[in-house]
């Protein structure tokens, strides 16, 4: 009984669930154009007092309130100038922008419009406003919003006019203002799933022609570096036969001997890297979800030190990260899928702190008190530079990098966003100033099944460990 997860859990897992998802889609919608929002902000800012005189000597309506306006300009400057906010508010630059949205487009006008006593002017505003948060929401975000405005902007109207309503004859345009929004909604909707279409059809193009051209010769560079490495012993027995047999020419030394040997290792490993890249590339461009049927539980701390042991450290590496199993948990996931994840997040960490000669590199793994239904964590944290603050909240969103251009490719930790979450989790990052960076990862707890569950994997708790070099594996992309 002590395992059963608790009946409430199901729906704040749903309501988790949709709030991510929310959230998930209103961040992509805007990640790629950040100053579509600090346009409209400008816009914002200068054109609602601007219409207060307007509305008062131009043509007068019946009720204007400059005090009203100026706050919602105000709100707008704000949000226009979020690029120098200060570093520990940058995280809350989208629930700002979604809040700012929702008051200055729907609230402040169905307020105005129910005060101008549904005006033709105020009518035709609220279309212009319901217009706007068409094209700054995503669908389902439209239909919250539109809905969240309006029901503040009535909230507010009864609040300064106890009792007052509007007349039936009054709310008779309001259909037609429900069918433009929803028009305009479905048509944009319509226009942003072709162009992402577009993007991902382009990317499963170009992925294809990657695993066609680079597969058959990466494949050979294996082949060729493994049948170099096992041919090489007999090389130097031919070299010794000639040597007593009166050639003078140059003999491989044992420690020149032992540097081939290990550059013939690289050779195959850095061609399984590339192998593994393009393979990423193929299934982050394939996929937008991930089938659950596959899962099973798995122990998040042997999946993780598989994955250290696994990759492919460059020299000095090894010894900046420390991995420290706290308490061990299982999950219910893919044992392949989450080594990926921990190979991207364990080479981004390393790149950070690669200028560094102490940078370190913590991974912690806590499922304390280990019961089915809670969420247990993984916290992987660099000591580099940190992650600049306009780019954190869009750290996730697939094809936006962090890297230079030309050196990444914007879908490794959208794929780790990705697999995280189709294991029921939840993964975000951190960078407080001058304190590095930290990726953090919460995931439901499940109960141990069969090999490679929690309580098979002989971890003792608080056990800290450094990272051990690997001769396969590979770094995942970025």
């Amino acid at each position: 009984m002590a395992d059963r997860p608790l009946p409430i859990l199901a729906p704040l897992r749903w309501l988790t669930s949709t709030f991510r998802h929310l959230t998930t889609a209103f961040v992509a919608y805007h990640a790629h154009a950040p100053f579509r929002i600090r346009a409209i902000a400008w816009l914002g800012a200068v054109s609602l007092p601007l219409y207060y005189f307007v509305w008062v000597y131009v043509f007068p309506q019946p009720y204007e309130n400059m005090p009203l306006r100026l706050a919602g300009s105000a709100l707008c400057v704000g949000l226009a100038l979020s690029p120098r906010w200060p570093r520990s508010l940058q995280r809350f630059y989208y629930p700002y922008v979604y809040a700012v949205l929702v008051l200055v487009l729907p609230t402040f006008f169905t307020f105005m419009l129910l005060m101008n006593q549904m005006s033709v002017a105020w009518q035709m505003s609220v279309i212009v406003a319901l217009l706007f948060a068409a094209l700054l929401f995503d669908t389902l975000n439209t239909v919250i919003a539109v809905f969240l405005g309006v029901g503040l902007g009535i909230l507010a109207f009864v609040i300064v006019h106890p009792g007052a309503a509007p007349t039936w004859t009054q709310l008779e345009n309001v259909p037609v203002l429900l069918f433009t929004l929803a028009a305009i909604r479905i048509l944009l909707s319509f226009n942003d799933r072709f162009v992402a279409e577009e993007k991902m059809r382009a990317a499963r193009t170009l992925a294809g022609h990657i695993a066609h051209e680079m597969r058959t010769p990466l494949l050979g560079i294996q082949l060729d570096a493994s049948k170099a490495r096992l041919y090489m012993p007999s090389l130097v027995d031919a070299l010794r036969y000639a040597r007593a047999h009166g050639w003078q020419g140059p003999v491989l030394r044992p420690a020149q001997m032992d540097l081939l040997g290990q550059s013939m290792d690289r050779i195959r490993e850095h061609a399984t890297s590339a192998g593994l890249i393009v393979d990423m590339l193929l299934f982050n461009a394939r996929h937008d979800t991930i089938d659950r049927k596959g899962m099973r539980p798995i122990a998040i701390g042997r999946v993780l030190t598989t994955a250290v042991e696994r990759y492919h450290f460059r020299p000095g590496e090894r010894d900046k990260v420390v991995v420290t199993i706290a308490h061990d948990f299982s999950v219910l996931g893919s044992e392949v899928m989450l080594i990926h994840v921990f190979f991207n997040l364990l080479k981004n960490s390393l790149r950070a702190v690669e200028p560094y000669p102490d940078g370190r590199v913590d991974v912690r793994v806590d499922g304390a008190g280990g019961q089915a239904g809670r969420m247990g964590s993984i916290i992987i944290r660099d000591t580099g530079a940190g992650i600049s603050a306009e780019l954190l909240p869009d750290l996730f969103t697939a094809f936006r990098t962090t890297s230079e251009a030309g050196t990444g490719s914007g879908l490794g930790l959208a794929f780790c966003k990705l697999a995280v979450e189709s294991s029921g989790g939840s993964i975000f990052a951190r960078s407080p100033a001058g304190q590095g960076a930290s990726f953090v990862m919460t995931l439901p707890m499940v109960a141990p099944d069969g090999p490679g569950s929690a309580d098979q994997t002989n971890l003792p708790p608080e056990t800290a460990r450094p990272a051990m070099a690997s001769s396969t594996g590979s770094p995942a992309i970025n």
